[in-house]
């Protein structure tokens, strides 16, 4: 009597032949390889997971800069106003038609309103910077190239002399030729090229002149001592101010604008894995 590993009754390995009704194994590679994807799966889920890298939504951001420029618009409406009285009140000292009580209210009135002015200015610079920051950052995600300088440009650019003239504007020209939402996924955008809307050049050139009118409103402000001096720098002031209010408007529409169009390319891109990804610099 044999006996097998297979114990009684079974044969031994590798023994016989299998009958009629048996299962023949195939042999098994054994190097396998993959199965073919099936028709309901075009893109595996690791694929979106990449092309979105280096891409963040920018609603939040957007939102807090728009709310600030629209205080300061605020803001500097009131700034103006306030610049008016000083500016009579300055015509009716030189007259002598005055009160000391005057003088003093308005004084306080228009250094209160330039306190305010102040904070609300260096709280939009950083929530604007922020927003500006994270768009441009996302730019590398949205097409199958590389914008033209690195993303500390979005906020560097506003500080070096001479290159604020030209440097956050080609930036913004960025933003608005790397998202666009008929641009096809991979294709490289025409980063030197390409029409622009009206409201960037009016954005800019209205950024220009405000910029020029507060350095001057500054400097002549410091060195103001006799009245016909102080008046000077006070109309300047209220220039500047004037402007500043319906700039800031307009700057908060670049804001909407820029941040609907990244989105509507994002989601045209992003949702089928299709756009080249890597992480924003």
């Amino acid at each position: 009597m044999s006996t097998s590993a297979g114990g009684p009754g079974q044969p031994a390995e590798g023994a016989g032949h299998s009958g009629v009704g048996d299962r023949v194994d195939e042999p098994r590679s054994a190097f396998p390889l993959p199965e073919p994807p099936s028709a309901a799966t075009s893109i595996h889920p690791d694929a979106a997971r990449r092309s979105s890298a280096g891409y963040l939504p920018l609603a939040v951001r957007a939102r807090a800069a728009r709310i600030a420029l629209l205080v300061v618009a605020v803001v500097d409406a009131l700034a103006a106003l306030t610049g008016v009285f000083q500016l009579l009140l300055l015509g009716w000292i030189e007259t002598g038609d005055y009160s000391e009580s005057t003088v003093t209210a308005s004084d306080t009135a228009y250094a209160a309103v330039g306190g305010v002015q102040v904070l609300a200015t260096i709280t939009t610079i950083v929530l604007f910077l922020r927003w500006f920051h994270r768009a441009y950052k996302n730019l590398p995600a949205l097409s199958g190239g590389t914008p033209r300088y690195g993303s500390g440009w979005a906020i560097g650019g506003w500080f070096v002399p001479i290159l604020n003239v030209f440097r956050p504007k080609q930036v913004a020209n960025d933003l608005w030729r790397g998202s666009d939402p008929d641009l096809a996924p991979d294709a490289i955008p025409n980063w030197s090229g390409g029409r622009l809307p009206a409201l960037y050049a009016i954005w800019w050139g209205g950024w220009i002149v405000s910029s020029f009118l507060a350095n001057a409103s500054f400097r002549l402000t410091l060195r103001a001592e006799t009245l016909p001096e102080i008046v000077t720098s006070t109309q300047v002031t209220l220039a500047a101010d004037l402007l500043g209010v319906p700039l800031a408007l307009v700057a908060a529409a670049v804001v909407a604008r820029t941040t609907r169009r990244m989105e509507e390319r994002a989601a045209r891109v992003l949702s089928d894995g299709s756009v080249g990804g890597g992480v924003a610099h």
